[in-house]
């Protein structure tokens, strides 16, 4: 039985197995191709499952392919017998025309006893057969070893830095005792990449998580899908961590951090299964440059920096820590710059450093403020001073790179951070005193506190509900019909991202690169990370009461239902029964009277017409409202004879239909938002059937919105939350009520895109996979706000009136990352995944 083959070729060209489509990455292809027309590959597996599949990538001329690495795996398939491998190949075209993969089982193998599988490939264009051995060792775990001489040399380089006097400075936290001089520190670090195909079709090389203590089936397993993740914001997953965090930083290839016993462990940015390697040295703080090519750590009973040396490609760390500054108590590395502070408060910087030369000597800088926090990235340099300001430093340039000053970043929100970190794509980034994360745009060395001014709060993913199957049709409908038959394995590992997901920790530490971004929360004396590497959805409330009117006024209700983008008004009831309406970009305020005697509870605006609803139950229409007259001309008072005794107590205007609710609990339906035309003729209220589940639970309120008016949604007295099944155009009262789990509500409002709900403690809440096909949706997802009051427009911009009475809106910016490789995804939807 043979170990699961990857053969790679050369050059790009793309083949379909059975498990999915893989395409060669051309840059790897471009390198590949200049390197030797053979060389030898020599791997190990753990796994004893059956050959399932031989993948080929050919060159882009398929008659002459070049095998240039071979990748053990383990996925599980039909076994093949030797005989029937080339075969089977060359019948399916895997090698291409003129092109067979001779396959052999052999004893000889002079380093071991181990079985050799032997494997050569005969081209049209080579004279001689390419070999490639591999090892078959059921004891061993995935590793991949270098074949070339440039690697040959490094591995002798490393072997000599690590019989220093010092000893090597690594320690795997799973590494076998009694293995120090056979273990290869950075054969974990060769992970094999593939262009897209996020589900490897063979085993890939993982790092095993020694610390989690989880079994090998957690759900870090089976990586996030790259398109998926590319394509949705508020993407956040839990990472294991080594103890108890108290720094936490990431360098160009790995994440750092250091515990409350002062030890440094790192691993691999890319790493599915986080592997923490530990240092021997203890420090309070490490610091590592963007590149990855100068490592320092401050030792916490001598307050002394020690930089470490020679770092080489092969290892992240060096085999000698070189003393390099004295009474230290913060330091912050770029990749040509050391930024020191000092015990008494001073600052220094060690300037031209570089892999060679990872310290020079102290230069002191001036400084007006008093720092205790630095980060530097790419010549931008923040800090943080006494006050928790976030600041940064003028003036930096080539021939100055410590700048000139200190100045505060401005902002109206003036935060005040707990921590701060720059990454390689221009973003800064913050968690405030509250535990919450911010990220600035635009941060370069010529804007260093970004250009707009602004901070945006990232939403850390609170899920109120999980549902698998929804999960499951998801990643179908996101991932294409290849992953089909991958669905149900891979279903189960999102649903335990999803579960746990919900930060109920104080968010403490930050790390961020351009390959994602790192929160580290702690609670009970534990610590959690999760690491983002898709796109976020920032976003910030801003006061938008309307122009002119004073700060002071208090506002009771407040509809922008009517608002589609620019077009549209929003109209707002203050406290006293004055009622305005004021566009939502000028927000220049005009004053609608009432009509007379009339105090409104609540307003609702439509497209064409505005209703209010005043104590008694009383209906009164705002006719006229058009483009020329975005305010109206006259109210008129709707006729409710229809209704009888019942009093209501709540409507809600659809682009076309009005719902409403009565006093006992009754929904009522009605077409066309205007007065009728003939005055003698009342409106016809349809009334609805269904009440809520339980005894002594009535109706309270209703939203309706979405394409179409498809989507009607109600809260009873208990604040459950319902939704209205099988709305179409020929039934738009639908037919049945079906409870929403996942959380109460004391509003709903509903967007042509979007669900949201106000939560009892006053978060936000907002509904997704709300399609027509599925009205009830997925799942809550909560998003940064908290008030008494919110409505939506119907291109989903939330307005919201807070406890004390004043008006917000809320503004969002989307931080895209760019993920070289990922595949092209459908058009975005409804769909959101962890």
């Amino acid at each position: 039985m043979y170990q699961d083959v990857t053969l790679v070729g050369s050059d790009a060209k793309s083949l379909v197995t059975p498990h999915g489509s893989v395409t060669a990455d051309q840059q790897r292809a471009d390198i590949l191709a200049s390197e030797a027309a053979a060389s030898d590959a020599r791997l190990t597996n753990g796994s004893d499952s059956e050959f399932a599949n031989v993948t080929a990538l050919a060159s882009s001329e398929p008659s002459k392919p070049r095998l240039d690495e071979i990748i053990v795996g383990s996925y599980p398939g039909e076994a093949l017998e030797e005989a029937e491998l080339p075969r089977t190949l060359q019948s399916q075209g895997y090698l291409g025309t003129g092109a067979n993969l001779d396959v052999q089982l052999t004893n000889d193998n002079p380093s071991s006893d181990d079985p050799v599988l032997l494997v050569s490939a005969n081209t049209l264009s080579a004279s001689a057969p390419q070999e490639f051995q591999i090892d078959i060792d059921e004891d061993s775990t995935e590793k991949l070893m270098g074949s070339t001489e440039e690697d040959a040399d490094i591995n002798a380089a490393d072997d000599r830095n690590r019989s220093d006097s010092f000893g090597s400075p690594v320690q795997s936290l799973d590494k076998p005792a009694g293995t120090e001089e056979d273990f290869d520190f950075y054969g974990r670090y060769r992970t094999p990449t593939l262009a897209v195909d996020p589900l490897p079709l063979t085993s890939p090389m993982r790092d095993e998580m020694s610390t989690s203590g989880e079994s090998s089936q957690s759900m870090d397993d089976v990586p996030m899908p790259e398109n998926i993740q590319q394509k949705l914001a508020g993407s956040w997953m839990q990472c294991s961590v080594p103890g108890f965090i108290t720094q936490l930083l990431v360098s160009e290839r790995n994440i750092w951090c250091v515990d409350n016993h002062d030890k440094i462990c790192h691993t691999l940015v890319n790493s599915v299964n986080y592997k923490w390697n530990k240092l021997k040295d203890s420090a309070m703080q490490v610091a590592v440059s963007p590149s990855e090519s100068i490592v320092w750590r401050l030792h916490r009973r001598t307050s002394m920096a020690y930089a470490s040396a020679p770092i080489t490609t092969r290892s992240p760390v060096g085999s000698k820590w070189e003393p390099a500054c004295k009474d230290v108590a913060f330091i912050c590395l770029d990749d040509n710059i050391a930024w020191i502070i000092k015990t008494n408060g001073q600052i220094c910087v060690h300037k031209n450093i570089s892999r060679d030369r990872p310290y020079t000597r102290n230069t002191q800088v001036d400084s007006n403020m008093s720092i205790e926090q630095i980060a530097a990235n790419r010549g931008v340099v923040w800090g943080l001073n006494n006050d928790k300001m976030v600041v940064f430093r003028t003036d930096i340039s080539s021939i100055k790179p410590q700048g000139r000053l200190w100045r505060e970043v401005t902002d109206s929100f003036r935060l005040r951070a707990v921590c701060i970190a720059l990454d390689g794509k221009n973003n800064g980034w913050a968690i405030d005193e509250d535990g919450i994360v911010w990220f600035r745009t635009n941060v370069t060395a010529d804007t260093p506190q970004g250009c707009e001014d602004k901070w945006w709060q990232v939403p850390m993913g609170e899920y109120l509900m999980q549902d698998p199957n929804m999960l499951a049709g998801m990643f179908a409908a996101v991932a294409g019909q290849s992953a089909l038959d991958r669905v149900d394995r891979v279903t189960g590992h999102m649903t335990g991202w999803l579960k746990k997901l919900s930060p109920i920790y104080r968010a403490t530490h930050l790390a961020a690169s351009s390959a994602g971004v790192w929160v580290c929360g702690s609670y009970h004396y534990k610590s959690t990370m999760h690491v983002s590497k898709g796109n976020l959805l920032g976003s910030r409330w801003e006061h938008a009461g309307p122009i002119g009117l004073p700060s002071s006024v208090i506002w009771s209700d407040v509809s922008a239902s009517g608002v589609f983008s620019v077009s549209g008004m929003i109209w707002a009831l203050q406290k006293g029964g004055e009622v305005f309406c004021f566009p939502p970009d000028s927000r220049k305020p005009h004053l609608v009277e009432p009509p007379v005697g009339i105090s409104f509870k609540q307003l609702s605006a439509a497209p064409e017409a505005v209703w209010g609803l005043d104590d008694r139950g009383n209906i009164f229409i705002r006719m006229g409202v058009s483009e020329m007259h975005p305010h109206g001309v006259v109210w008129r008072k709707l006729d409710l004879n229809q209704l009888g005794t019942r009093k209501v107590v709540h409507i809600c205007c659809g682009s076309n239909v009005v719902w409403a609710c009565d006093h006992e609990g009754g929904m009522h339906f009605r077409i066309g938002v205007t007065m009728p035309q003939v005055e003698s003729l009342p409106p016809a209220w349809v009334p609805v059937d269904g009440k809520p589940s339980g005894y002594g639970t009535f109706f309270t309120q209703v939203a309706v919105g979405g394409q179409g008016d498809s989507s009607v949604w109600a809260i009873d007295n208990r604040k459950n939350v319902y939704v209205r099944k099988e709305i179409s155009e020929t039934m738009p009262i639908g037919t049945q009520w079906e409870q929403v789990e996942g959380t109460t509500a004391l509003q709903i409002c509903i967007s042509s895109q979007n669900v949201w709900a106000l939560c009892p403690n006053g978060d936000i809440a907002c509904r997704f996979g709300v399609t027509d096909k599925n009205p009830m949706g997925d799942y809550w997802k909560k998003v940064p706000g908290n008030f008494a009051y919110l409505t939506v427009s119907q291109s989903d911009e939330l307005w919201a009136i807070n406890n004390e009475g004043h008006l917000y809106q809320r503004f969002t910016k989307m931080f895209q990352r760019h993920q070289p490789g990922a595949m092209s995804s459908p058009d975005p939807d409804e769909w959101e995944l962890l």
